[in-house]
């Protein structure tokens, strides 16, 4: 793509998925195609004086790939933004994300952290001194009740999820968990379920959503006004907390009552013949808007850190091409 000086770059980094990162370049380069242009990112090797062409960059793959997440952390150091923050979704992690959720007075399940069942050769038992053994699984057991999930406290979306129902089945599961760090939770219940596709931490679509087949609702009716409203506002303060650009909140509502299930599904599956086209539409439009606006103030995520201040670091990034209006 040849691009004139006038004209700004936004960057896609993606994985296998393509009809989504497509549709979102061809929805920025349809509507600001004369001063923002978005196409996919080509990286090999990255000094430390690179310097990058990009205004912004989407990232739907850092998650799985280190070396990205390398990339993008040094691209925010020259004054990139990034959606969303490597060094914030980098260190993320369920039981930090509960806690902090739930001292802003939104519904949680209980939850408790538990240490790993194993260590590696790294470790040896004088490194653990600190570690108290056996657990007390008993009040563990009588804090989350059962029904309740097992899971690894940094997995973002539903990945590796087991839902046990005794405390033998806890144990069992737990001793093969290997050097992951767990959480049990408690298993919430609900008469209906509610993903929320937040965009911008202010744009929120709720979505009627079937955790057990991991399908959304086409034909369900209308959510109540009061409880839209409200799964809205859960949701932005939710997602400002965290510091996500893009996220999904799932909630359990049952009667007039809603819970915080999950939050930490930065890079959210987004397919049309999963959400329907004009959720999927939503979802593209908003995030193409959100990129094209930040793109053309020059943001920056260089700002969102503490070494930003550091007197001895240039108080501006280095600027790339600007756009005259």
């Amino acid at each position: 793509m040849n691009l004139t000086p006038r004209i700004g770059r936004i960057g896609l980094m993606h994985g296998k998925e393509t009809e989504f990162p497509e549709a979102v370049i061809e929805r920025i380069n349809r509507k600001n195609g004369d001063q923002i242009q978005a196409e996919s990112i080509k990286i090999g090797d990255i000094p430390l004086d690179y310097e990058c062409n990009y205004r912004l960059i989407i990232d739907r793959i850092s998650y799985k790939v280190p070396y990205y997440q390398s990339f993008l952390k040094s691209m925010i150091l020259g004054g990139i933004y990034v959606i969303n923050d490597p060094f914030w979704f980098d260190t993320s992690d369920r039981f930090f994300n509960f806690g902090l959720i739930s001292r802003l007075n939104i519904p949680t399940p209980k939850t408790v952290c538990l240490p790993s069942h194993s260590y590696g050769d790294q470790v040896s038992n004088k490194d653990l001194t600190n570690m108290i053994f056996p657990l007390d699984w008993d009040r563990v057991i009588n804090y989350t009740k059962f029904p309740a999930i097992l899971k690894p406290y940094n997995d973002i979306g539903w990945q590796n999820e087991i839902t046990v129902q005794s405390k033998e089945e806890l144990l069992y599961h737990y001793n093969q968990s290997g050097t992951a760090t767990m959480i049990v939770q408690e298993l919430i219940q609900y008469e209906f379920f509610v993903r929320c596709f937040v965009i911008g931490k202010k744009h929120v679509l709720p979505i009627i959503y079937d955790p057990k087949n991991r399908s959304f609702s086409s034909d369900a009716a209308p959510l109540p006004i009061e409880l839209e409203l409200r799964l809205k506002s859960k949701s932005q303060r939710i997602c400002q907390a965290l510091g996500y650009d893009m996220n999904t909140v799932d909630f359990a509502v049952t009667g007039d009552k809603i819970c915080a299930v999950d939050f930490m599904n930065p890079v959210p599956a987004v397919r049309s013949e999963g959400v329907g086209d004009q959720n999927f539409d939503w979802v593209v439009g908003h995030l193409a808007d959100l990129a094209i606006d930040l793109a053309k103030r020059e943001a920056s995520s260089y700002d969102n850190h503490h070494w930003y201040r550091v007197e001895k670091l240039p108080k501006k990034p280095r600027l790339r091409q600007s756009i005259k209006s």
